[in-house]
């Protein structure tokens, strides 16, 4: 396959018009702890401008484009050594990129423990204050990147009830005499548990229970949405008190959420990674890539992390696209969503593609994940 300089040039023009957007007309910044969303934390374009950003024409992956990034991460050594050979393998013999079962990226079966992101990192924990100094810990449940039940240290938020909010949860519950709890049980509860944190942190901890199925009173999600509009009204201008009120409203309403958040904070990549997510699961596949291309522009990481641009491009059937856009992953594992997606398989079926359009040929059976595959095989 020849490589065209060309592309790797456009691609560092795009990055300084990306970053020269970043000057200038951005709204007043909330203070750091109220805002991880923000330039310095969550990608090239400050989420919180108000105004939206003039993105050049999005660059389509291809396997030349991904042999040139390739050469750059091999120079200065941005991977471990494993996922390095593999880039030099496929440097060398550019047709691996298309061969069925070969994947650049680390797999799951490679390293059963492999951690992609902190899963712990936005989360939030109100413990009894006798569990101070204790080291705290929790299993991972179907998160991209780490296998279900592997124990990590946890690493979020740790708020500590006094014994007076104790003793008056205590009492509450003793005072309780209705065999289920009620609305107002729910409420008095939470306010004396929040007492004292801040809207926002308040506002993110209701934001995790919102959408557990053991969550069905309706007053706690009314009490999630109440602290997430005071945290909007006390940080006017942070995307990240708009993105809990969001995460407080029930899955099925969040499609609608976002789409108002991003009429407000246009350039927050991860709403347009959401909604790129709604429409694919709506069977929208064009409006999906629209989205999820818009967020990667917005902040580059998503290209490694997700794996709906590949998706969206193998249900376009863009085969050659989709095979590159799956390659340049930094990690890639079974389930992706949760919802029974196989993303290796959908990768092997793509190469698949992508072989015949090469070969012009395919000879034998469909092949099975781990089956090899001679290249020069003309059977």
């Amino acid at each position: 396959m020849k490589l065209r300089t060309e592309h790797f040039t456009t691609l560092l023009f795009i990055t300084v018009i990306l970053l020269a957007g970043c000057s200038g007309d951005g709204q007043k910044i909330s203070p750091a702890h109220a805002d991880p969303f923000n330039q310095a934390s969550y990608g090239p374009v400050a989420a919180n401008s108000r105004e939206p950003i003039k993105l050049p024409p999005f660059p389509a992956p291809s396997l030349e484009r991904l042999i040139e990034q390739f050469m750059v991460d091999v120079a200065n050594k941005v991977d471990e050594i494993e996922i390095r050979k593999r880039k030099k393998e496929v440097i060398r013999n550019p047709d691996l990129l298309w061969k069925p079962t070969y994947i650049v990226p680390k797999s799951v079966y490679q390293d059963p423990n492999l951690i992609g992101v902190d899963p712990f990192k936005d989360k939030i924990k109100i413990l009894s204050h006798d569990q101070k100094g204790k080291p705290l810990s929790e299993k991972v449940v179907n998160y991209p990147g780490i296998k279900s039940g592997t124990k990590l240290p946890f690493t979020g938020k740790v708020f500590y009830t006094t014994k007076d909010q104790e003793m008056r949860l205590s009492k509450l519950e003793k005072d309780w005499t209705l065999p289920i709890f009620t609305d107002d049980y729910y409420r008095e509860k939470y306010e004396i548990l929040l007492e004292g944190i801040d809207p926002l942190i308040a506002a993110k901890y209701l934001s995790q229970f919102i959408n557990e199925r053991r969550i069905k009173d309706a007053t706690l999600k009314a009490l999630g949405i109440e602290y997430a509009l005071r945290t909007m009204q006390h940080y006017p201008n942070s995307v990240e008190a708009m993105h809990v009120w969001v995460r407080c409203h029930p899955n099925i309403q969040q499609f609608d959420a976002y789409k108002q958040l991003l009429k407000k904070f246009p350039n927050a990549a991860f709403a347009h990674e959401r909604i790129a997510a709604f429409y694919f699961e709506q069977g929208s596949y064009e409006a999906s890539l629209e989205h999820i291309q818009k967020s990667i522009q917005l902040d580059s990481r998503i290209a490694k992390n997700n794996a709906l641009l590949a998706r969206c491009y193998a249900k376009l059937e863009k085969w050659e696209q989709s095979v590159a856009a799956y390659q340049a992953l930094s990690w890639i594992q079974r389930d992706w969503y949760g919802d029974g997606s196989d993303t290796i398989r959908e990768l092997e079926m793509a190469q698949r593609h992508v072989f015949k359009q090469q070969k012009g040929y395919w000879h034998g059976v469909p092949l099975e994940p781990d089956m090899p595959i001679d290249l020069e095989s003309k059977e």
